[in-house]
Order: structure tokens, then sequence, then C-alpha cells
């Protein structure tokens, strides 16, 4: 029959038990009326039985993205993600052929050989197989397959500690007593038959609705990372807001002495709120862990019953030796769980989220009086009289604790602050613009001085001046700006600046200083011998680009790129480890560059594109080699496209490390589509290793990627390429589609606007850029690189 679903498909349903052929005709109704006048796609089948409530939306999605067959996991089959801890996604599954439903965990070995995974996995198994106590849920079935470790336990029902407390808060002093009892006594049952949990966090701890505590799988995390610390910061930062110092500091394994101590922080946790230690990314956590400095948990929750303070003090001593000396001892301390306990557990975890006062009821009924304008006025003096009587009184009762700890956070950062006046120094351009512009003035207003702002013109010397603000105006020499910390460098309100980069490019050596509304121009034509010339050298931490756009015009166009980030300097201590280095665009537009950004840093980095275009010639990002163990690189990417270059990501694989480190990729609502028989990821020099591929992480959601588009492939040193399988990599979220944009290829940034496509998304918004927030040169045309044509 005509339009009939492909072979490939319908043996892929019937081998993962998902659909019959009988389930897909009758899904042909649904099919024809979702395709109407385009023909019956693959894709068009998957989402008529998604309709038919044949198969789940995250089935489909893995289906059309062709990459079916990792729903496949050992004899069971993946139905939905139930939660993502960093080291492992957490699934929902069935068997294949019993169709039991289960839990399946999946994370790669990571820091071991395959073969050791396997066997530390088959370990935790037959340790499930002697507990008793129904607080856990053991694992049942693990394995080791396609690079991906993963383990099994049976499906429970309840609520995930974690997201209880993001929609409802923290949890009574009284419902926190009762979950440390049952906990302190299941662990002591592991520790009688020498197993230890390894993750005890709110993210592994769920409540069931009759009050009693699950920890699902116990051994896990221990078996898949046996280490942690400063060589691992890959992970999000709150996969390590529970670690034991000892384990940062000396990398030991998981224990009795740290299970201990994370059970100090879930219950100090759970009564306050919030974290027990700052850090807003994985160094800076682990540098607060390597403290270990927690606030007393009675100054944010002052009506915690003593027995709970005792144990949580003693859980959360910084000597390993100081703790509890075991779990037995721990549970004599808090008591035996009680009947009433759970009685009032499983009442907070019912109870409603509704505080009703005296003046809410009092409002209410006003709106059903006739005088209801006259009581409304009433209320809202009341409410204006009440709060003015009472605010002093609230900021301090309430207030102050919360004051405090962060007061507490900051000095343990060695925080500074300036409480300076800001003021603005405004560069403007001369009204004549010199010959070798690569782009045409319009000519220049010169601003007014005042006793806040200084006009400077340009010329040879540089700009040098301690302000916070520093405004362009026209065409301006690089040469002349001297930057400084925190400063906000942008154009004059209803301008753009051109920022004319020759040379070594514009230097950026201090930290944090952010770049708005700036036309950088590269005048590539004086370095045509230049091998890394870029219009941006980042040797600092931290920057970042709002609506700003990068152009190389000359002939050495393809030896430019966008930004190059140099290598940090390593202090060499643990104490003074430098914040992750992050580079940050927001609303930009790549024209005419050999690379977005060129990675020459050393230690973790993160790289944060925001609604960019890349129209250059190479790569959006490049690295000069893999990262190796200690300098995870972080690529997170939302709205952005990728219309041109012969890559995404570009690794020069010829500088090998030993132990790679993490390479983690999110693209959310992205587009993909590189030139011809272009690549997501390109691999240069040496044939990537094994290793090296199941270090590369891909998540995120709602990207669509060209189908003449492969994942990724190598370059030898003559020139040829050669696929990769890709079946290594792990991949979330990504689609192949076709697409059309609402131009041919054209430097407006309207132009790259997605305007078609076939596969189906999560809204009816248009996935990649959206134009209307991004700016292009009047300079910039359309057309061949090198060239600009002034509009």
């Amino acid at each position: 029959m005509r339009d009939d679903p492909s072979k490939e498909l319908i043996e892929l349903l019937d081998r993962l038990g998902l659909a019959t052929v009988e389930d897909v005709r009758r899904a042909r109704r649904n099919a024809l009326q979702l395709a109407r006048e385009l023909p019956l796609f693959d894709s068009v089948w998957v989402d008529a039985l998604v309709q038919a409530r044949v198969l789940t939306p995250f089935q489909a999605e893995r289906i059309n993205a062709g990459r079916g067959t990792e729903l496949q996991v050992g004899p069971y089959v993946l139905s939905g993600v139930q939660r993502r801890l960093g080291y492992a996604s957490w699934f929902d599954a069935r068997h294949i052929e019993t169709h039991h439903q289960v839990l399946v965990a999946i994370a790669e070995p990571g820091q071991l050989p395959a073969d050791d995974a396997a066997r530390r996995l088959r370990a935790v198994v037959e340790l499930g197989a002697r507990v008793t106590s129904d607080a856990f849920v053991p694992a049942i079935d693990a394995g080791v397959a396609a690079s991906r470790a993963w383990m099994a336990c049976t499906s429970t029902s309840g609520t995930w500690a974690d997201a209880w407390m993001v929609r409802r808060g923290r949890f009574t002093p009284q419902a926190v007593l009762e979950i440390a009892r049952q906990m302190a006594r299941a662990l002591a049952e592991l520790e009688s038959i020498g197993g230890v949990h390894g993750d005890i966090c709110l993210a592994c701890l769920i409540l069931d609705p009759q009050g009693r505590v699950r920890l699902p799988l116990p051994g896990l995390r221990g078996a898949v990372r046996p280490h942690e610390g400063y060589s691992h910061a890959e992970l999000p930062p709150d996969a390590y807001g529970y670690l034991a110092p000892e384990r940062v500091i000396e990398g030991s394994p998981v224990s009795r002495a740290s299970d201990l101590y994370a059970c100090g922080c879930t219950w100090w946790h759970l009564l306050t709120g919030r974290p027990p230690l700052p850090g807003g990314n994985a160094l800076a956590r682990l540098k607060s862990v390597q403290k270990a400095k927690v606030l007393d948990v009675r100054q944010l929750a002052p009506e915690t019953p003593g027995v709970l303070v005792a144990a949580v003090q003693s859980c959360l001593q910084r000597d390993p030796e100081c703790r509890p000396t075991s779990f037995a001892e721990l549970a004599s301390i808090l008591a035996p769980p009680s009947r009433s306990g759970r009685t009032a557990l499983a009442g907070v975890l019912a109870k409603p989220k509704q505080v009703r006062t005296g003046l809410s009821n009092l409002v209410r009924e006003a709106r059903r009086s006739r005088h209801a304008p006259v009581w409304s006025a009433a209320a809202l003096g009341a409410c204006l009289m009440l709060a003015g009587v009472t605010w002093s009184y609230w900021r301090t009762s309430l207030l102050d604790p919360v004051n405090r700890w962060l007061a507490a956070s900051a000095a343990d950062e060695g925080a500074e602050q300036s409480d300076g006046a800001r003021t603005e120094v405004t560069a403007v351009a001369s009204e004549t613009p010199t010959e070798d512009e690569p782009v045409e003035s319009a000519g220049v207003v010169a601003a007014p001085q005042s006793s806040t702002e200084a006009v400077l013109a340009t010329s040879e010397a540089p700009i040098t001046a301690d302000r916070s603000l520093l405004t362009l105006e026209g065409h301006v020499d690089a040469r002349t700006i001297q930057l400084q910390p925190g400063q906000t460098v942008r154009s004059r309100p209803g301008s753009r600046a051109r920022l004319k980069v020759t040379g070594a490019g514009l230097v950026v050596a201090v930290e944090d200083v952010v770049f708005e509304q700036i036309d950088f121009v590269y005048d590539a034509a004086s370095n045509v011998s230049a091998n890394a010339a870029a219009l941006i050298d980042v040797r600092a931490r931290s920057v970042e680009f709002r609506n700003c756009t990068f152009q190389a015009v000359g002939p050495s166009v393809s030896a430019v790129s966008a930004v190059v980030w140099s290598s940090q300097t390593d202090t060499g201590s643990l104490d003074q480890l430098p914040e992750a280095g992050v580079v940050r665009m927001v609303d930009s537009v790549l024209y005419h560059v050999a690379a977005g950004v060129l990675c020459q840093a050393n230690g973790p980095r993160t790289l944060e594109l925001d609604n960019t275009l890349h129209l250059g010639h190479g790569p959006l990002v490049r690295l000069d080699r893999f990262p190796g163990l200690e300098e995870p690189l972080s690529v997170t990417l939302s709205s952005c496209t990728l219309r041109a270059g012969d890559a995404l990501l570009e690794i020069d694989c010829r500088a090998g490390e030993n132990d790679p480190g993490r390479l983690s990729i999110d693209a959310v609502d992205c587009v993909f589509a590189p030139r011809d028989r272009g690549l997501l990821l390109n691999f240069l020099g040496e044939r990537p290793s094994m290793e090296e591929l199941r270090a590369i992480q891909w998540t995120g959601q709602g990207s669509l990627l060209a189908p003449a588009t492969s994942f990724a492939g190598w370059r030898d040193d003559r020139g040829s390429s050669t696929p990769l399988d890709s079946a290594s990599i792990r991949v979330d979220g990504l689609v192949l589609s076709q697409l059309d944009f609402a131009e041919a290829k054209s430097a407006q940034p309207a132009a790259s606007q997605v305007v078609r496509w076939t596969a189906p998304i999560r809204s009816d918004k248009p996935p990649g850029i959206d134009p209307a927030q991004l700016s292009a040169p009047a300079a910039i045309g359309d057309g061949p690189a090198g060239t600009t044509t002034a509009r």
C-alpha cells in the first residue's frame, strides 16, 4: 500500500515489543490526519502511534532521531525519563517479554574499564539480594552494553523529596525527625551486611503516601564513580553537595563515614529548605565541601528538636573519626521510628499548600458583598497599615537568619564588594574615518562633556580610565582601549559602534568584562600570515558578549577566529583553584570567521551561547585538544542556528590525552545545518579513542539536525574524511528533520529563521534564532566571504 511505514520501522517496533503490525494499521487514520497533503513519512507514523498512545513521546523522539535501538537496555525498553542525576539518568522502563515495570539507571563506566564496571555492578546486585529492609529499592539486574552501564530496580510509587521541596518548601521538624529515624535504621541494616549506599541525597530519597522512606539503588554511584574530587568536576553542582570532605581532599571511596556525612547534609537541607554548602558551579561547590563549614541548623530552623540537632551536628563533623562510630549508634541517638511519626509525615505529604488568614477570608467575604468597593478600600488600607507596623519586626525575626547564612557563605568565599559610584567614559571616533576602515561611517556627532562623562577621541594612545562603563560611538580603534575589571563596554544608545581590530586582536586580560551592542571588525589584510589571529583574545576566566557581531574582511579571513580563549594561569593549590572559566554570547552573530570560539584554555571551561547565529567558514567551537581529566568542557546552546561552516564542534586529537575529561553539550531548541557533507562533531588528525567518545555527552531537547549532516566524523592529515559510529556517544534531544529557511543564505539574521520543518517539536515556535533580537552591521552584505557591501 502506498505510503506504508518502512520495513525498518516495523521491525524496530516489533523487536522492542512496542507495536504490532495491527497497531500500526489502526494508526493509519491518525497518520493521514497528521500528514494532510504531505507524504506519510516514518516520522508521521511515529507521531500517529503517539497519538494512539501506543508509543510515548520519549520513545517517539528517539525513533525520529534515528536512535530507536538505544531504547533497549538489556532486556528492558525505556519509556520515559524519570530524572537526571549528572552521573546517571533514571528512566521508566518495562521488560520486553514480561512487561514488568522497572526503573532503569543508565551511566557510563566513566572512570572504570568496562569489565571492572561490570564486576562492581554485579556486586551491587548481589548486595541487593541480601537486603531485607523495605526502606531500600535494591537492584535486581545490571550490566554493561554499548559503552553504557545500567542497573534496574522495581518501580515504586511515591514523591521525590527534592521535587516536593521545589513545590512546597522545607519539611516540618517532626517530619524530618521521622525521615531521619527511618533512614538511620535502614542504613544500620545495610551496614550490618557490609554495604554502603554511596549517594544519600534529596534526589535519591522517595517518600511514599504512607509516610515511609525509600532509598533506591544503593551502591550505584560507588560502582560507576568510585572516585570524586577536583579531577572529576564535570557533574552539575548539586551532584557534589553531599560529598564528605575526605572524598574531595583524599579521593577516598564511599564508606560508612561518608554516608553519615551525607545524612547530615540531607537532614540539614530538609530542615532549612536550602543546600548546606554554597557554590554556583562544580568547582565552587567542591571548594565548599573541602572547607566543610556548615552553619548551625538552629540558626535557620530554630524549632528543630534537640535530638535531631545533635544527630545533624555529629554527622557533619569534618573529621570522619568524630562522627558516630556506626549507623546503629546514630539510630540509638534518634530513637526508633514510630507509627505516629509515619502518620505525621504522611499528613505533611498529603496536605495541600494552602494558607488562609483571617484577612484573606475578610477580603473573600467582601467580594461577595454589594459594598465590595468600600470593603476593598478598607482592606487595602488595613493591609498597608499592617505592613508598615510589622515591617521592622518581620525583617528582624525572619530575614536575619537568612542574612546570617548568606554572610557566612560570603565570608567563606572571600567575597569583596565595592560601593563606589558608577561613572561613564565615552570614546568617540574622529569625524573622518581612515582609508583602511573596512566599513563605511555615516559621521559622528561629538558627545557633550560633563563632570561625570569624559569624551575620548580615537588615537594611537591607549584609553586609560578606571571606570565601570565605557561607551563607544562611531569607528574606534581597539588599540586605544584599556579595559578594567568588571567593566561594561557598549555603544551609545541609538547607535552601534564599530571596533576595528588588527594584529593579535583585542586582549581581554581582566575579569568580568561585558561587551554590549558592539560590531567587531577584523582587517585581515594586515595579517596574511597570522596562524591564530582573532578579534578577541580572552586571557581571563569570564567575559560576556551581548548583541554583538563579529566579522573578518580581507583575503585572510580563513585564519581569523571570533574569540580565542587562551590558557589560564594554574595556581597549583587546591585552596586557590580558580572558578571554572565562562565565555558567554547572547543575541550575537558571527560572519566570515574561521571559528566562533577557539579554546586553548586549561582547566574547567564553560561556553554559553544563547540566540547566536553562526555564518562563518569553520566550526562554531574549535578545541586545540580533547579535554583532559582535570579540564572538563561544557557547551550550552540555546536557540542557536548553525548555517555555515563545516562543523558545530571541531577537536584536534593530535595532542591526545591518556585520560580524557568530560565533554558535555546541551542543546535546546537549536538548528544545525552546516554546509553540504558537514558534521556536528569533527575530529582532526588521529581517530578518537573509545574512551574519548564515551566522555562525550549530548543532552537537550527540541534541536533539529539537517538530514545531509553526519553526527560525527574524523579527518586525517591528508584531508580524507571518515564517518564515525556515534553509538558510543550518548545523544538526547536531537532529531533529524528537513529544514527550510526564510531566504537563501544571506548575512541578514531574518534570512536564517526556520520557516518549515518536518520533525515534531514541543511548541509551534520555530527552533533556532529569534532574528528580532539580532543585529547586522550596515556594511555586511550578501556577497562572498571577504567582501562588504554598504546598504
